[in-house]
């Protein structure tokens, strides 16, 4: 019977190395959505790495994260943002 879930979050007990996740994980992202092969790489990851720069950097205290990602990523993409996060 499983007793507990560990999460690792601060890499203190598999020492995860991020940036190569990040890489890989972003890749295989961009392979999963492709839109028959014309997008242009790495077009999506700039646009989640830019809109997570806007809720890291940018102060907005009547807004959640996620309102100001959802926002930013629109903005980036031009993608309506009520059809991807109803």
């Amino acid at each position: 019977m499983l007793k507990a879930v560990l999460f690792d979050l601060d890499d203190t007990l598999l020492q995860t190395d991020t940036d190569a996740f990040v890489r890989r994980y972003f890749a295989s992202l961009e392979v999963y959505l492709a839109d028959g092969g014309t997008s242009q790489p790495g077009r999506l990851t700039r646009w989640i790495m830019q809109a997570t720069a806007k809720v890291v950097e940018e102060p907005h205290p009547k807004r959640t994260n996620l309102e100001t990602f959802t926002e930013a990523f629109a903005q980036l993409s031009g993608v309506d943002a009520a059809s991807v996060w109803p």
